[in-house]
């Protein structure tokens, strides 16, 4: 053999050998199929959605589908309801789990019927039982997300639409075969709300955040901590229009307790009163002190969903979102992708990536990811929905830990510089307590620096901009009342330190 083939030969072997990642497509053959959440079970990759049953489009049932960790098929069931109605879910209600005895639970919602069906599968996606929670008293009753209750059984979540046509938190507690333990409200009867996300801290707590739509300008934010008898342990609250936005997503922290959340933050409200928003991920105590916020990302209408609509962590202890983007285009429309953002607890982007499914571009519509797991190997995958035209498929896509498809064209990151050590380095402020006025000091002059003050509802009560930040100044807080904040320096590279501020202004 030449000396050139075997060049070619190595060459091809080691291309192969090091592109771990992949970004494909899947069609099995029924109309619509698509996934909007996907978990990842033993380094099986199992995805939820929806498909018809046929090309009359008579009913629409649940899709749960199996693939290896390279992405391909191992098998799949069309769960269709048994009275003929059509089943439905969204990227944000209607989700599945990995359940402690094996297999699967699922939440999804009857199209006619004023009802939601809980919905057990074994590990060959066979159904097991289907409980249903008929509601003849309320409006709508769709909205429902399900999680692992510690003990066994199921925690299911949300809201309902009452007979006034708002739409309350709810929490309704399981057994392993879905019959209700118990049931309970977590908001105002007259005030449209919804619990966005539920986890298990411990055996004896669970931790839900709550968005409440109160108005055009009044909406805010909770955080509430439940015992597994449906009592309320501890209530925090937002400001109106919160610095930490409107919660998507609250993720307990083992180490030191306390929670890092994601939400959007409204940065206007233009003159139509459409709100104009922006990603943000912030970390309270365990007590729900607001010890930092991080605004990123573009700004777009809040009713776009240009979010993550998951978050887990990742192998290393730090964070992956996965959700919708877009590319930016100056001479056509902008283009949806798939979004992936890793992240650390201290607020410090990693990396970003925005996929598009592989198809031309003058075929893309919308891409996105509904949920992302990750591998035993470190690696994560994606899962979501492509667009062609009318037609949805299932959308896989899969990066090394390093964000990276291809490990010949990507760099890996390294010297990860931890947030906790970085405020170390770059800032410090004093008195404190503080009366008239407080100092910050950094290491050296910057540019573009915010300083910023917040309370304890994580509204901003101060804040200030330089140009060009002298190593020192001075900061007057005189006006401010009595109390507990939170002090805040944000640089053109990120945060360069934040900590809690006690000022003393008498009474």
């Amino acid at each position: 053999m030449k000396l050139s083939s075997i060049f070619i030969a190595l060459f091809l072997s080691f291309i192969c050998t090091a592109q771990p990642g992949y970004n494909v497509i899947s069609n099995l053959g029924m109309p619509t199929n698509h996934i909007r959440d996907l978990i990842i079970d033993n380094d099986t990759i199992v995805g939820l959605g929806m498909a018809y049953a046929d090309s009359s489009f008579s009913q629409q049932g649940l899709l749960v589908v199996k693939f290896d960790s390279a992405g391909n098929f191992i098998t799949s069931n069309l769960i269709l309801d048994s009275l003929g109605d059509h089943l439905s879910i969204d990227k944000h209600w209607g989700k599945i789990i990995n359940t402690p005895e094996g297999g699967y639970a699922m939440t999804t919602a009857t199209f006619n019927r004023t009802s939601t069906l809980l919905v057990k599968a074994n590990n060959d996606l066979e159904v097991e039982f289907v409980k249903e929670y008929a509601d003849t008293i309320n409006l709508s009753n769709f909205r429902y997300v399900i999680e692992n209750a510690p003990g066994g059984g199921y925690l299911l979540y949300g809201s309902i639409q009452r007979p006034n046509f708002k739409n309350n938190p709810f929490v309704r507690r399981v057994d392993s075969h879905g019959n209700t333990i118990w049931f309970n409200y977590y908001g105002d009867y007259d005030k449209t709300a919804s619990i966005v996300d539920l986890k298990v801290i411990n055996d004896s707590t669970i931790i839900a955040a709550v968005v409440e739509d109160s108005g055009p300008s009044t909406s805010h934010s909770r955080l509430v901590s439940i015992d597994l008898d449906g009592n309320v342990k501890l209530s925090w609250s937002s400001g109106p229009q919160p610095e930490i936005g409107y919660l998507r997503k609250v993720i307990p922290i083992a180490a030191g307790g306390g929670y890092i959340t994601y939400g959007v933050y409204v940065t206007e409200i233009t003159i139509n009163g459409t709100k104009m928003v922006q990603s943000t991920i912030a970390k309270l105590s365990a007590d729900f002190e607001l010890l930092w916020v991080e605004h990123f990302g573009n700004v777009y209408p809040l009713a776009s969903n240009l979010i993550f609509w998951d978050i887990e962590q990742t192998l290393d202890g730090y964070f992956i979102g996965a959700g919708q983007s877009v590319i930016e285009k100056t001479t056509t429309s902008d283009f949806s992708t798939g979004w992936l953002l890793k992240f650390t607890e201290y607020g410090d982007i990693l990396w970003e990536r925005k996929d598009m499914g592989p198809y031309p571009e003058n075929y893309i519509n919308s891409h996105y990811f509904g949920g992302v797991g990750v591998l035993s190997s470190g690696n994560i995958v994606a899962g979501g929905t492509a667009t062609k035209g009318w037609d949805k498929y299932i959308w896989l896509v899969k990066v090394t830990n390093d964000g990276c498809m291809d490990t010949i064209l990507c760099e890996p990151i390294t010297g990860i510089v931890e947030r906790a050590q970085k405020e170390k380095e770059v800032m410090k402020f004093y008195p404190n307590p503080a009366s008239k006025s407080v100092t910050v000091e950094l290491p050296s002059a910057l540019e573009a620096v915010e300083i910023s003050i917040y309370d304890l509802q994580g509204r901003a009560v101060s804040r200030q901009i330089f140009d060009e930040m002298p190593i020192r100044v001075e900061l007057p807080t005189g006006h401010l009342p009595t109390g507990i904040y939170i002090l805040k320096a944000h640089g053109p590279n990120g945060t360069l330190g934040q900590g809690k501020l006690a000022i003393l202004n008498g009474p």
